[in-house]
């Protein structure tokens, strides 16, 4: 499929965004039908985030759908709209709107340490960093994680020798 090919079709060599593989996935969702709609919604709000954040009355219609045949029109409406995409696999790429980037935003953190925070905004993708800044990024989120982990231990500990109860030694 074109979404593990650089967003290129094997045959024709056209670039294929997402709108357009919205409608390839639709096509094998009616070839072979998931278990629930569910399924199918959840891949499209995946592959379309960036329209749907700009159409919130596409998005309700997306949602409230409830066969392929609903959910068809949709996507082509979605598609005719003009909308910023997040054109993977090109020098334009924008990780601001693409949903794999969604929640990850370069920021400054209280104690001057860089950092990945939550959040919409200024979207960094890490290909802007380093190697190096990522890894030791990396290192030290895991680091805190432990840290982290070790203190509710100790805490666990200490409220459950408080809770229990004294026993007397004759």
């Amino acid at each position: 499929p074109a979404l593990f090919c650089a967003n290129v079709d094997p045959d024709s060599g056209a670039y294929l965004d997402q709108p357009e593989l919205a409608r390839r996935y639709l096509r094998v969702c009616r070839q072979l039908p998931p278990p629930t709609l569910g399924h199918v919604r959840s891949h499209l709000f995946k592959l379309l985030h960036a329209p749907l954040r700009h159409q919130p009355l596409l998005r309700e219609d997306l949602l409230e759908a409830t066969s392929l045949d609903d959910v068809e029109p949709v996507v082509e409406r979605l598609a005719a709209c003009s909308h910023h995409q997040p054109a993977f696999h090109t020098p334009r790429f924008d990780a601001a709107a693409s949903w794999y980037w969604r929640h990850r935003t370069a920021a400054v953190s209280a104690d001057g340490e860089l950092g990945e925070t939550r959040g919409a905004g200024g979207a960094s993708s890490p290909e802007s960093r380093s190697r190096a800044e990522l890894e030791a990024a990396a290192l030290e989120r895991r680091d805190r994680r432990r840290r982290e982990k070790k203190r509710r231990r100790r805490q666990r500990g200490a409220a459950s020798v408080a809770a229990a109860p004294a026993v007397a030694v004759l």
